[in-house]
């Protein structure tokens, strides 16, 4: 059994992994669930792994489509030296969605995946009801000291091949997830660790990282979201230290139908560290 099946088995729901060729990419993906149809789009290469607190609870009222994108999870290898995100992530999640059929679709997306999510919203309407969006890139052009360092592939690649090395006995590695958290000491599902660790072996977190940074100027939507016409749920970890609210929060009143909800106690990924909060938020926003 691979970790993947470990992790979906811990879900304790009826579901399906799939695998569909878009493009130069094989693209795998969950889907559990009945009803309309909702998308999830992760942040960096956790892979649909990272939703699993949220999959079982909102598979209650959708038919839930969980996708790896490409580098990510268990979906077709890139090379980060050389990853364009319009490209190698944006287009293959529509050419994903059009190949299933998805359309008019709830889309939630977390930091990368919502800047997927909102250019989505932006270029291809008819695929999008409504938006939640996490801790996103795209809303400001701000950077701090480190990752603008990580910035430098060479660094990154340096240190991906020593002090985060990634061989389950280097500890530094789920040190370096934890480190996106509020709560260091988080409690996290053994399955999805091992997930983590597997992923980092073949998909270096740090160096996906390294490359959007790379890229930060061509993320930046804050002159586009008046054009985003679908109501918006804005729910952000108030304790995100990567993507910080207070460099962000001046944009989010540019989008025209928004609600705003601020997680206490959480960090870049609030869906994770604070998963009742954001699926209470979520399922009301979402009228359920």
């Amino acid at each position: 059994m691979t970790t993947e099946e470990a992790l979906a088995g811990s879900l304790w729901i009826q579901y399906t992994i799939s695998r569909v060729a878009i493009g130069r990419h094989e693209i795998n993906y969950l889907r559990a669930g009945q009803g309309a149809p909702l998308v999830l789009l992760h942040g960096a290469n956790f892979g649909w792994g990272v939703w699993y607190p949220n999959i079982p609870v909102l598979a209650k009222h959708f038919t839930v489509y969980a996708v790896d994108l490409p580098g990510a999870g268990r979906s077709s290898r890139v090379d980060y030296r050389t990853l364009d995100p319009a490209l190698d992530l944006y287009d293959v999640v529509v050419q994903w969605m059009n190949r299933l059929g998805i359309t008019g679709a709830d889309v939630i997306g977390c930091s990368i995946g919502g800047w997927i999510a909102m250019k989505l919203a932006l270029e291809h309407a008819e695929m999008v009801k409504r938006l939640v969006i996490l801790n996103s890139v795209g809303l400001a052009n701000y950077m701090g000291r480190g990752e603008r360092m990580i910035g430098l592939y060479s660094l990154a690649n340096i240190i991906a091949k020593t002090v985060l090395r990634p061989t389950r006995n280097n500890k530094n590695i789920e040190r370096f997830l934890r480190g996106i958290f509020y709560n260091k000491n988080i409690e996290l599902r053994p399955e999805f660790i091992e997930y983590f660790y597997e992923t980092m072996a073949t998909s270096h977190n740090l160096l996906f990282i390294s490359r959007l940074t790379a890229l930060e100027d061509t993320f930046l939507l804050e002159n586009e979201l008046p054009r985003i016409s679908q109501p918006t749920a804005i729910i952000w970890g108030k304790n995100d230290h990567i993507i910080p609210l207070e460099k962000n929060q001046a944009s989010f009143s540019r989008i025209p139908r928004v609600e705003i909800s601020l997680i206490e106690n959480a960090g870049h990924i609030p869906s994770l560290e604070q998963p009742a909060a954001f699926n209470e938020q979520t399922l009301a926003f979402l009228g359920t």
